[in-house]
């Protein structure tokens, strides 16, 4: 018995095991991806990794083994990740590393298949005998020939993945780099008023209050779904000004909830925007504005609502759950209740937005089981809908329902893992961040009504709930009214993006864009990410400003006309001769007729020639850029 067990036998045993392990991820991640690309690439990549290492054996061991090792780790990391989420390694999951922690309630789930999978790929490569390597080597030309042509069209490889990863991340990075470098004030991007393309309800105030909630990440087909998992919401619906073929504009939340608010797109996930957003508006016609943070604990969370320009981000860290991680979406929604109520007391107008956090992916909730309460993605949603009900139940028997809109949307599309797959296994994703989402719009007394969008985006929310309302106020929204005709669109009403993904979904059809397209979007993108980084642009005509040159050249006179009572304004000024080493802020001052002018002298610069003339309102001293607000540039 002794003579078969020997060392190389049980070497050889442990291989194949580690081999088997490999094969069998794939299967797994197999039938969360569907596709059978996927599984011939797969497969054939994993027999050209063994066939490659195996030829590097046989000129050094060591190198031969660390080159297994990578590859095979590399291949096995990439396939858990297709299982647990349904695509490879990605750009915007790399961004989203920092919320890792969100994804605690399947961190034993993952560990159970993590753990297993780097024990296995420890195991040392056996070198192949000749006859053996005939096969594997012969799987490894077809890899090299027929995966190598399929990897550059379609990403069904795993290996292939990576290098598309790389050339997304240097394209994107190089798209970052260039919006540093642009030069724009925004000024293309400038709307003087909000379109109207329908009128304020009747039995509406002049200035309804406004409760905006964004559900994390629902899809609408959840809504829908025969099984009845969110009956409260699709009633809600059914009773509302609702809009179907609507569809998330960006992923994941941080992109989410800022492009909404702004009508715009983010380069990275914590980019600020300081042009006009829904809650600026609004607070120019003296609304209150909040936003309930569900997640007091998670610093870059809560800094990054701080950013968004409400007046007050509210929060109860004594509702925040057991594991401190977030505040439970009935404890949510009973805040968000109590703050509504306590505004509509002190008679100001209110802007108030929650994001909901108890759907997030992984999570799952011990209140409450939908049907057998097997299927955690299921329950999560069917206790969002249980607590939406409850708040809706209180809106409705409260004083709130005499002069508020109630607004139901998500911050983005359910993501598409492998809990999502397992759940709707019939429902067709084309992208694992792109589908259409709900919005309602509703008041007590609403005529119901479903609009169809056609493909249209939540790049388009802000104009929409403002043209509801009749508010109409100058703006750099990308996105247009959903009441606007569908022939009147916006070019980016239609386009999905998120890090180096972007899509069509026009005519509600998702696809990639063209060419020529896709240029001239990532080209906006650029100037956009440029010009939002502007503290308040108040766009004014060259008119107004004037350039007075005294009669001995020595000096010249900027003039600022304007009815605006701006406070401490400023002309930066420099010439072109090396680029603004010689930039001097020079502080105007308020003339009887309402005008700002200072005096430049050209001693104080580079002499005579052409100079660069700014104009700015703000703090007392200039070095306090980010309080400052542009108001022209030359």
């Amino acid at each position: 018995m002794e003579k078969y067990i020997t060392k190389d036998r049980i070497r050889e045993a442990l291989v194949v095991i580690k081999y088997l392990f490999s094969v069998y991820v794939t299967l797994m991640a197999f039938q969360t991806r569907h596709s059978r690309l996927y599984l011939i690439c797969s497969l054939l990549e994993l027999a050209g990794i063994i066939g490659i290492s195996n030829l590097i054996l046989m000129k050094n061991r060591w190198i031969g083994h660390g080159v297994h090792f990578l590859l095979l780790l590399i291949y096995n990391v990439q396939t858990l990740i297709v299982y647990f989420s349904g695509s490879f390694l990605s750009l915007i999951m790399l961004g989203n590393v920092v919320f890792i922690k969100d994804l605690q309630g399947k961190f034993l789930y993952y560990l159970k298949m993590i753990l297993p999978m780097l024990a296995v790929t420890c195991i040392p490569a056996v070198r192949l005998k000749r006859s053996r390597l005939r096969a594997v080597m012969l799987s490894a030309l077809v890899l090299m020939g027929g995966v190598g042509i399929l990897a550059s069209k379609a990403v069904h490889s795993p290996m292939g993945q990576l290098v598309f990863l790389y050339k997304d991340s240097r394209s994107y990075r190089d798209m970052i780099k260039k919006a540093g470098s642009v030069d724009s004030d925004g000024t293309e991007f400038f709307k003087p008023e909000i379109a109207g393309y329908i009128s304020k309800p009747d039995a509406l105030p002049e200035n309804p209050n406004v409760i905006l909630i964004f559900a994390e990440g629902l899809s609408k087909n959840i809504i829908h779904d025969s099984r009845d998992i969110m009956p409260s919401l699709r009633q809600f619906e059914e009773s509302s000004l609702s809009f179907e073929n609507y569809y998330n504009h960006t992923f994941a939340t941080l992109r989410g909830l800022i492009g909404q608010l702004y009508s715009g797109y983010q380069l990275e996930n914590f980019d600020s925007n300081s042009l006009v957003s829904i809650q600026s508006v609004l607070k120019d016609r003296e609304y209150q504005t909040a936003f309930i943070n569900t997640e007091p604990e998670n610093k870059e969370f809560t800094g990054y609502l701080e950013n968004l320009g409400f007046d007050e981000v509210l929060t109860d860290e004594n509702r925040v759950n057991e594991r401190g991680a977030y505040i439970h979406d009935i404890d949510a929604f009973e805040l968000l209740y109590d703050t509504c109520i306590t505004r509509h007391e002190a008679g100001n107008p209110f802007f108030t937005a929650v994001y909901t956090f108890g759907t997030h992916m992984s999570l799952d909730t011990a209140d409450v089981d939908f049907d057998n309460g097997n299927d955690a993605l299921l329950n999560r949603f069917y206790d969002l809908d249980r607590c939406f009900g409850a708040f809706l139940e209180k809106f409705l028997s409260g004083p709130l329902a005499e002069d508020t809109i109630l607004v139901f949307t998500s911050d983005h599309a359910t993501y598409a893992d492998d809990d999502f797959l397992s759940a709707f296994p019939n429902y067709e994703r084309l992208n694992p961040c792109l589908d259409q989402i709900p919005l309602c719009i509703f008041y007590d007394g609403i005529e119901p009504e479903c609009v169809d969008a056609a493909g249209r985006n939540s790049l388009d929310l802000a104009p929409t709930l403002l043209d509801y309302m009749d508010v109409s106020a100058p703006n750099y929204f990308l996105g247009q009214s959903l009441f606007a005709s569908w022939e009147e669109q916006d070019p980016w009403e239609t386009v999905f993006h998120e890090s180096a993904s972007v899509l069509s979904t026009y005519d509600s059809q998702i696809s990639q864009l063209a060419e020529a397209v896709y240029a001239e979007f990532r080209n906006m993108l650029i100037r956009y990410s440029c010009a939002k980084g502007v503290a308040d642009i108040i766009p004014i005509s060259e008119d107004q400003i004037l350039i007075e040159l005294s009669e001995d050249g020595a000096y010249m006179d900027v003039v600022l006309k304007t009815e605006h009572d701006y406070q401490n304004v400023w002309f930066p000024v420099w010439s072109d001769v090396d680029w603004q080493d010689d930039l001097v802020w020079h502080q105007a001052e308020r003339s009887e007729d309402g005008s700002f002018t200072c005096r430049v002298y050209f001693s104080e610069h580079k002499g005579k020639g052409i100079y660069y003339v700014h104009a700015y309102q703000g703090p007392e001293s200039p070095d306090e850029l980010a309080a400052v607000a542009w108001i022209y540039r030359s």
